[in-house]
């Protein structure tokens, strides 16, 4: 399946951001769920604030598929756990959509919150396509890119190597 080099290059970018939103949060603050939305050769960070996150993540969910039609792609991150190794872990959930990409990819990253003692980002994300685990060699190509993209970020760019502990 061809996935847009590009759109992965963003979500690394959209995953640099919230990496930085999160890495200084206290305990018992989420994520305010983000997007990077692609226009042309313009990015533009949109933030989803509302009462609950559960909100926030539906009107985020609603406002890209609307801009889908004026959009050239666009990666979604929220906060949110998952069930890894038999308990629930921190993690941030991202979705990459681009006109090129025939479906959406998630990645799910895992991270150590601040509020422990020391923000972390646990080991390579997990890929998913149309729901589907991805394979090591396609999900380390696609983290590759992904991270690539983390490296663009003005700060988290340089913060991520202090941050990643596989």
């Amino acid at each position: 399946m061809p996935i847009a080099e590009t759109a992965i290059l963003v979500a690394g970018f959209a995953l640099g951001h919230a990496a930085w939103s999160v890495s200084d949060l206290p305990a018992g603050e989420l994520l305010v769920p983000l997007a990077i939305v692609v226009r042309g050769d313009k990015r533009e960070l949109v933030r989803f604030a509302a009462s609950t996150q559960t909100d926030a993540i539906s009107n985020g969910k609603a406002t890209l598929e609307e801009l889908q039609s004026e959009a050239t792609a666009w990666a979604f991150v929220r906060d949110g756990l998952s069930p890894i190794d038999g308990k629930n872990s921190d993690v941030l959930i991202l979705e990459v959509w681009s006109k090129e990409m025939p479906s959406t990819v998630t990645f799910i990253q895992r991270y150590q919150p601040f509020s422990s003692g020391q923000f972390k980002v646990l080991g390579p994300a997990m890929v998913r396509i149309d729901g589907i685990t991805q394979g090591a060699e396609e999900s380390k190509r696609l983290d590759d890119l992904l991270y690539r993209g983390v490296s663009e970020h003005p700060r988290a760019g340089s913060l991520w190597s202090q941050w990643y502990s596989n």
